[in-house]
């Protein structure tokens, strides 16, 4: 009898050890696990306000855009604290309103400090400008300033430091420049990327693909389609070329989405800001924003492949 006691208690002894460690891992996944969100927003026009908790205190701040003379201006405030938000590097402007290209705004820790950065995309007297302020002592400074117009975060949802990217399209080919934030310090990352990375080769051949409209046939190039686009995807297409206008690639935003069992991403974010011209009518210049997800493939030219394609919609 006595014998009997000592094995249940051992039993359950066991299945405790079990039940403890499983908790253990539970808890630690979740501590470990990337709580990143990106947070993006088009500024089609000034007197907006965008609600996050930009220092750390647990409550919300609001960042204001504003206009002067056509030029935007950012503050960040709150009862307590008015912050203002100026370049000091070249470009030394937050950027142009105009009606073809919106500011966007993306807030997003870079720095792994629990604290988000101010992601900026414009235009400026017929450049694409970029720049990238952190705060610091109650102020933001700003870390990075570019001309460039491909702007890219990736490391957003692993559990490695996020990698900022930075690159011109031109003549059909990104050039692609990589840096970490490290304690408000901008290190350079030296590198070789294939076609393929993040999309490139993808996001490449879809521009070309919407630049040729209204000239060129409407199907979507099979090496692009991922065999998962929807109906209302096709749609969004459908509507481009039916509108009879011309689109201009203007700038872009990348970013990662989900990573496979290997820890290589299986998903991708790009944002891509496109002018509308309308053929023979004057001052008709608009934007059109296409945000695609593309997810990974087993194929090794074209491994991203487009797998959803939504119209930002206009305010």
């Amino acid at each position: 009898m006595k014998f009997k006691v000592l094995f249940l208690r051992r039993k359950y002894i066991y299945y405790t050890v079990i039940l403890i460690l499983t908790l253990i891992l539970i808890f630690l996944y979740f501590i470990t696990k990337p709580k990143e969100t990106i947070a993006t927003f088009t500024i089609s026009k000034p007197e907006e306000a965008v609600k996050a908790d930009f220092d750390g205190d647990g409550d919300n701040e609001l960042l204001i855009i504003s206009s002067n003379q056509g030029k935007f201006n950012l503050q960040i405030t709150s009862n307590t604290k008015n912050i203002h938000i100026n370049p000091d590097k070249v470009p030394n402007t937050l950027g142009n309103q105009l009606n073809y290209w919106h500011l966007r705004i993306i807030l997003l820790d870079v720095n792994r400090d629990n604290l988000p950065e101010i992601l900026l995309q414009g235009y400026n007297e017929k450049k694409p400008i970029q720049h990238i302020f952190a705060i610091e002592e109650n102020d933001y400074i700003p870390l990075l300033s570019t001309t460039n117009n491909i702007l890219g975060v990736l490391n957003v949802y692993s559990n490695k430091t996020p990698i900022v990217f930075t690159g011109n399209l031109i003549n059909g080919d990104i050039k692609f420049n990589a840096n970490l934030m490290l304690l408000n310090n901008v290190k350079s990352v030296s590198g070789t990327y294939e076609a393929s990375f993040a999309g490139r080769d993808t996001i490449i051949s879809f521009i070309k693909f919407i630049e040729a409209f209204p000239y060129t046939e409407l199907l979507l190039p099979k090496k692009l389609d991922s065999g998962l686009l929807s109906t209302s995807d096709y749609n969004v297409i459908n509507k481009l070329f039916k509108s009879g206008k011309r689109f201009v690639f203007q700038d872009g935003f990348f970013s990662d989405r989900k990573y496979d069992k290997d820890g290589e991403i299986s998903e991708l974010n790009w944002i891509l800001n496109f002018k509308t011209v309308t053929p023979n009518a004057q001052n008709s210049e608009e934007s059109c924003i296409l945000n695609l997800i593309l997810k990974s493939s087993k194929d090794t030219s074209y491994h991203y492949k487009i797998s959803s394609i939504k119209l930002e919609e206009k305010k």
